[in-house]
């Protein structure tokens, strides 16, 4: 725009949904969706000190065919490698000739260690027949995205690299092939992260569903489940870690999982509006506890997990309002980011079934009230009423809680534990 400039970026517009991911040696990356251009603004750093900008990724994808235009920036996941690699999972927006039926895709670019801006990044194209909401992990130098299928069909797709994320493979759905489960999951599913425990490899996919007899009909999500699979994605094996009553909606968005790498211990998060719950499993995903809710608040939705070396954290948005729905009216009245609940120490001696919990309220700097802003519709999805007019936030968690190193080297050693 003549005469308007921005600082410390030029032609910055702003940016939101921030990632952030740390590297073995320290180095941090964080990324954002920009608003205006569509693309993937990153900065890297060292941790502790403030991220240099690193460049716009995604700014100009390129492989759609004449008369179509692949626009980056509608979703996004960030993942270092063991070789300090940078992976960036995008969804694209693909516009067609005449602005007719545009769809989605999605693309992980690919910045070896050693560079220094988008130029040295590589995109790869996993996608270009719709999709939705891809997650990405790594274990070593393999890595993993998930993302939704097309259309309706809402199967979750799994593709794998298994050489630092230069060339991509599709794995196996951790949906199908699990007998009534598959039911169920089919065309009424939200997908939360895919997590890999670094140690022992094995790959971890959460969602939520709803029950046989609502398939395609959009009917509540009120099942948990977890799938594992222990040869990197090639097969899976689903558990149902929890079922609330038929009509709850239990994907308030989006159940969360985090795997310790330390005890390899598993935990899943998730919301029916007013409770968070957290199961954990103490056996590589086989079997779960009974959840521990952590909640103190009326309402709460988008729950996040993180573990490290036998403490837990879950961050979430909680408000006093009766629901999500009252408190966007109210202007996301006292919104609060994040009310954090940590377990106990497991390396203390006290033996458990399930988790123990103790409330421990943190402010990280985010102001009680959060005046509503513009957000962002995602094509197929109906826009802000199908995330309970809160899209733009709903990835915010990563900046506080990665599921590497950052509350282990901040928050807990501040807090002595």
């Amino acid at each position: 725009m003549p005469g308007v400039t921005t600082a410390p970026n030029a032609n910055s517009t702003g940016n939101s949904e921030p990632e952030i991911a740390f590297r073995n040696d320290g180095t941090v990356a964080v990324d954002g969706l920009a608003w205006l251009p569509f693309q993937l603004d990153v900065w890297t750093g060292q941790f502790g000190t403030t991220p240099s900008y690193f460049g716009a990724v995604d700014a100009n994808l390129q492989n759609v065919g004449t008369g179509r235009t692949r626009l980056g920036s509608e979703d996004t996941d960030v993942k270092y490698t063991s070789a300090g690699t940078m992976l960036v999972a995008d969804l694209d927006l693909i516009i067609n000739r005449n602005s007719r039926g545009p769809q989605l895709g999605v693309n992980v670019t690919r910045c070896p260690a050693g560079a220094t801006g988008p130029g040295g990044c590589t995109p790869i194209f996993l996608d270009t027949a719709g999709a939705d909401r891809p997650w990405l992990t790594t274990a070593g130098t393999d890595a993993w995205v998930a993302y939704h299928d097309a259309g309706n069909s809402r199967l979750i797709r799994v593709m794998r690299s298994t050489d630092d994320g230069q060339t991509w493979q599709a794995a196996a759905s951790p949906i199908l092939g699990q007998g009534t489960d598959t039911g169920a999951a089919t065309a009424d599913n939200e997908l939360g992260p895919i997590v890999a425990d670094p140690g022992t490899g094995t790959v971890y996919e959460v969602y939520a569903t709803g029950d046989a007899q609502t398939k395609a009909k959009g009917g509540s999500f009120d099942n948990i489940f977890v799938s594992r699979s222990t040869d990197g994605a090639k097969h899976w094996t689903t558990t149902l870690v929890f079922h609330a009553p038929s009509g709850t909606g239990l994907d308030n968005i989006f159940p969360a999982l985090a795997v310790d790498p330390v005890t390899h211990v598993v935990y899943a998060a998730w919301t029916d509006q007013h409770t968070v719950s957290v199961s954990q499993s103490d056996d590589a995903g086989v079997t779960w506890s009974a959840p521990a809710t952590v909640s103190t608040i009326q309402t709460t939705v988008m729950p996040w997990v993180a573990a490290r070396n036998g403490k837990v954290d879950v961050v979430y948005y909680g408000s006093t309002a009766a629901s999500p729905g009252e408190a966007a009216v109210r202007g996301l009245e006292r919104l609060r980011l994040p009310v954090l609940q940590r377990c106990m120490d497991r390396q203390a001696g006290q033996q458990h079934t399930q988790p123990g919990w103790r409330d421990l309220p943190e402010r990280l700097g985010v102001p009680q009230q959060h005046q509503p802003g513009t957000t962002r519709p995602v094509p197929g999805r109906g826009g802000p009423a199908d995330r309970q007019g809160s899209d733009h936030l709903h990835r915010l968690h990563d900046r506080h809680l990665d599921e590497r190193r950052c509350h282990e080297r901040t928050a807990g050693d501040r807090a002595g534990i």
